[in-house]
């Protein structure tokens, strides 16, 4: 039967008993709430006692190579019967299935050997691990992901159209920049503007289509009576729109460090 989740074996009191460490059980359930609430809350409405029900003890986490973010955690370890409750009293399926597996596993007979403080530590130690290293992913995800929301927050609003310059200035905000001509040259290779003849740097006429760009023409006259057609590509609200990530997620424009 694959392994679901530790069983260790400790000594709590005189006894030594089965165990699951709390922190490793909290994580499996899918618990939203902060461990150190989740578990206090547990052995309040259990009633549990310490050094009957469960133990618990302290583990320090080491921080980087100058000690910032070394830290002192209280971390709990479970007796198995304890650990069942809690599992059934989630009422998830995740919940029920950690319940029956504890079950199968008692069935079975197929029950760690005792586990020394220092495992026990150890062990506690390589989930924290593995918790620190979700959380930095998490946040790098969100760093890299600012510019994004601010990107969409940006054209979301913008319902007129407007010039492609102020385009680029509209989307390059909190670490994300392009300008006009890098943007232009952009549209361009990807096949949205023209990149030649007459036509050079006007949209494509199934884009015109689309309503992502509109030509503005105007009639100019000039003071020796001459006059002249000027044409003017703007994007509209829905090509800001649709533009966006595309271009974000291209990497054509810088990443400012702030």
């Amino acid at each position: 039967m694959q392994e679901l989740i530790k069983i260790n074996k400790n000594s709590i009191g005189a006894k030594e008993v089965n165990s699951i460490n709390a922190r490793d059980l909290w994580q499996k359930l899918e618990i939203k709430q902060e461990f150190a609430s989740w578990i206090k809350k547990q052995i309040i409405s259990l009633g549990l006692k310490e050094n009957t029900d469960f133990i618990r003890f302290d583990i320090k986490v080491k921080g980087d190579n100058k000690g910032y973010g070394n830290k002192t955690l209280i971390e709990y370890a479970l007796i198995l019967d304890i650990s069942k409750h809690i599992a059934l009293a989630s009422r998830t399926d995740k919940g029920r299935e950690i319940r029956n597996y504890f079950i199968e596993v008692e069935k079975q007979g197929n029950m760690p050997k005792a586990l020394s403080l220092a495992e026990l530590l150890e062990e506690n130690t390589k989930v924290i691990k593995q918790l620190d290293e979700k959380v930095v992913h998490l946040e790098t995800k969100i760093q890299n992901d600012k510019p994004k929301i601010v990107f969409a927050n940006s054209v979301s609003q913008s319902y007129s159209s407007i010039l492609i310059g102020q385009f680029a200035k509209a989307i390059s905000k909190d670490g994300f920049s392009i300008g006009q001509n890098r943007l232009f040259t952009w549209l361009r290779e990807n096949g949205y503007l023209c990149q030649n003849g007459a036509n050079y740097n006007q949209p494509k006429q199934k884009y015109i289509d689309n309503k992502y760009f509109e030509i503005i023409e105007r009639t100019v006259n000039s003071p020796d009576g001459n006059t002249r057609l000027t044409m003017t590509t703007k994007v509209t609200g829905k090509g800001q729109v649709a533009l966006a990530d595309k271009i974000l997620a291209s990497g054509v424009g810088l990443r400012l460090v702030v």
